[in-house]
């Protein structure tokens, strides 16, 4: 099961529903802040690496949420049996929503920390490649813009 949907329109909720009705693992944002292996390989994937769908999903069930949702096409392509839903939100409240906790989180960070702690500040540039640089086309802090972008534009 492949959620085409963004960041901030139900993916955790998404994610927790499908772990409970037997998808095991669901893959998300939340994984791979959790695994420095997810960590580094989104990172490159982020500076431009490929996708390697076996590495990046292994033991993975279903996806939903970014860095995922950047990539339907190429997981559509990989795995042509898979179920494509998409979550939605009110566009408004999903801007609102995003504003105040991915790139508030994001823009928060001392860049001293980042130095500090390499995986913090390798998943700050995944957040900031795959978001606000790739999805957004570094013009997210334009809500017109950001609205009109809120479907993924799968990259991969």
């Amino acid at each position: 099961m492949i959620d085409a949907g963004v960041g901030r329109t139900g993916t955790l909720s998404l994610k927790r529903a499908l772990e409970r009705l037997g998808y095991e693992r669901c893959h998300h944002m939340e994984e791979v802040a959790r695994s420095r292996e997810q960590v580094v390989s989104w990172h490159a994937v982020a500076l431009g690496a490929a996708p390697d769908s076996d590495h990046l999903f292994e033991g993975y069930k279903a996806a939903c949420d970014w860095p995922a949702c950047d990539h339907v096409e190429a997981l559509v392509d990989y795995y042509p049996d898979a179920l494509v839903v998409l979550t939605v939100r009110d566009e408004d409240r999903w801007y609102t929503s995003v504003k105040e906790t991915i790139s508030a989180a994001s823009n928060a960070l001392p860049c001293g920390l980042e130095r500090m702690v390499p995986p913090l500040g390798r998943f700050n540039r995944i957040v900031a490649a795959t978001v606000r640089e790739g999805t957004f086309a570094g013009r997210f802090e334009e809500p017109e813009v950001a609205n009109g972008s809120s479907v993924s534009t799968s990259r991969g």
